[in-house]
């Protein structure tokens, strides 16, 4: 009991962003986990699967006057938002609560983690960060898609497909990007996906190479399509697949098909 009371007391003092993976329950941290039982605020983006929250209401841990707050994705994107948000967090860690900023994924890729730390330093507020799965990683491992093979890939490039503003999509140098990857791991690229095929065609990836897009990678809505270079904007519109997606894009797309027929023999 003393222990326990002392780490309380030591959480309370610091405010932790942490990374709540892919989606699946199972896939976040344990120590991510111990934290989130104790916590007196969670806030919380809407990429987080709902069902770990119940599993945190429902866990005997659960202090009914713990707070969850919902941050929609307009609201982290704003500025004037992102400011009311980090004057929350300030708030709540002033009155010596526990406060959680939790994100899907690791925190500080592409999960604007990085600009709340920043903001939370500079108003003197200590933060530690507890890594998670990130999506774009586990879109491979999850679907059993090899992420490198020392035959057919030796370099990936993870980037955002979607940037702070719509305009400064095309000053993504692509090129380089393009030429020098042999495997691409795009985050929030579904609505570029035609203007990102096209820099992929420009830059000489020719239109057989595979490509999969997974939605909701890990959630039991998990949804994927597999196309090519050549056909997969197509594919999108005729089947209204939407965000939030992973597009994966490389020779390795092409091994699935030979893992999973493998795979089906132990069922």
């Amino acid at each position: 009991m003393f222990k326990l009371v002392k780490y309380m007391k030591l959480i309370n003092k610091k405010v932790y962003l942490i990374g709540a993976g892919p989606g699946k329950n199972d896939f976040i941290t344990i120590k991510a986990n111990e934290i989130l039982k104790n916590a007196d605020v969670i806030i919380y983006d809407s990429l987080i699967n709902p069902s770990l929250l119940y599993e945190l209401q429902e866990n005997k841990y659960n202090d009914h006057r713990k707070k969850y707050i919902k941050v929609k994705k307009k609201e982290i994107i704003s500025q004037y938002h992102k400011q009311r948000l980090i004057k929350l967090i300030i708030y709540y860690n002033k009155k010596n609560l526990c406060v959680i900023r939790l994100k899907s994924g690791d925190p500080l890729l592409f999960a604007r983690g990085g600009e709340e730390l920043i903001e939370l330093l500079a108003h003197d507020i200590q933060v530690e960060i507890i890594p998670g799965i990130t999506t774009g990683i586990s879109a491979y491992s999850y679907n059993k898609i090899p992420l490198s093979h020392r035959k057919w890939n030796s370099s990936i490039t993870i980037i955002t497909g979607e940037i702070a503003s719509s305009n400064k999509i095309k000053q993504i140098n692509w090129q380089n990007i393009i030429i020098g990857s042999a495997s691409l791991v795009i985050y929030m690229g579904i609505h570029n996906l035609f203007l990102i095929i096209d820099y992929c065609k420009i830059y000489g990836k020719n239109n057989e190479i595979p490509v999969a897009l997974i939605r909701w990678n890990t959630w039991e809505e998990q949804e994927e399509l597999i196309g090519t270079i050549g056909t997969i904007a197509t594919q999108v519109y005729d089947k209204n697949f939407g965000p939030p997606a992973i597009i994966l894009v490389g020779p390795l797309v092409e091994i699935r098909a030979i893992i999973k027929y493998n795979y089906a023999k132990f069922k």
